[in-house]
C-alpha cells in the first residue's frame, strides 16, 4: 500500500520526540488478519489440511518480519511451535543454515517441555526409522530427540540432499496435528542457498 507518511509542508515533527514501539505493528492489521486466520485453520480438527506456504513480499524495513513474529504467540497459546531461521547472503555456500536455525529451536522446545518429549519421540522414532543420522549430521540439536542409527557415511552429496529432504519431511509429518501445528518461518528467502530451496519446494 501507499505509506502516508506526512510532508514536510503538512506538520511540523521533531525526530528527536518520535518514538515508535518495538512491539506493535502500524497499518498491516489486514496482513496480520490474513496470517491469523491461516494460522487459526491449521488447529481445525473438523477440517484437517494439507501443509500451505505464504510468502510475505515488500521492500527492506517494511515490517515483514516484524508481521510474522506476531504469530509466535498465538501459535503458541494454540499448542502448536512456531519456528524460524534467517538466510544471510554471506552463508550462502553453507547449505541449509535457516533450517538448522529453525530446528534447533524446535528441538529446544520440545526438550525442554517433557511431556511433549514422551508424546512425540516415538512417533518421531517411527518416522525417521534407521535414518535419523540423515537429520542429526546436518541438524546436531537433533540428537537430543532422535536415536542415531543407520550408516550413510558411503552415500553421495546428490542422494543424502535426497534422503534429508525425505526423513526431515517424515519427522515434520510426525509432529505436526492439528493440535500442535508447526509454523516454519523463513526470513530474507531471496538469500536462499539451493539446497534449501529444495526443501521448500517439497
Amino acid at each position: 500500500g501507499k505509506n502516508n507518511m506526512p510532508h514536510s509542508g503538512d506538520h511540523d515533527i521533531d525526530l528527536n520526540k518520535l518514538r515508535f514501539s518495538n512491539t506493535k505493528l502500524y497499518g498491516r492489521r489486514s496482513e496480520l488478519s490474513r496470517l491469523t486466520d491461516i494460522c487459526a485453520g491449521l488447529t481445525d480438527e473438523s477440517c484437517p489440511k494439507p501443509p500451505e506456504m505464504v510468502v510475505i513480499s515488500g521492500q527492506s524495513g517494511t515490517g515483514k518480519t516484524a508481521i510474522a513474529n506476531q504469530l509466535r504467540e498465538p501459535v503458541k497459546m494454540k499448542g502448536g511451535y512456531f519456528i524460524s531461521g534467517k538466510f544471510d547472503i554471506s552463508q550462502r555456500i553453507e547449505p541449509y543454515t535457516a533450517l538448522v536455525e529453525a530446528f534447533t529451536e524446535l528441538s529446544d522446545m520440545i526438550t525442554s517441555d517433557i511431556r511433549a518429549l514422551f508424546r512425540l519421540k516415538v512417533g518421531i522414532q517411527n518416522a525417521v526409522g534407521t535414518q535419523g543420522e540423515a537429520l542429526t549430521d546436518v541438524i546436531p540439536a537433533l540428537r537430543r530427540i532422535i536415536n542415531r542409527e543407520g550408516d550413510i557415511a558411503n552415500v553421495s552429496l546428490m542422494k543424502a540432499g535426497n534422503r534429508f529432504k525425505y526423513v526431515l519431511r517424515n519427522f515434520v509429518r510426525a509432529i505436526c496435528s492439528p493440535s500442535h501445528p508447526v509454523v516454519l518461518f523463513l526470513d530474507d528467502l531471496q538469500w536462499a542457498d539451493p539446497a534449501s530451496l529444495e526443501v521448500v519446494r517439497t
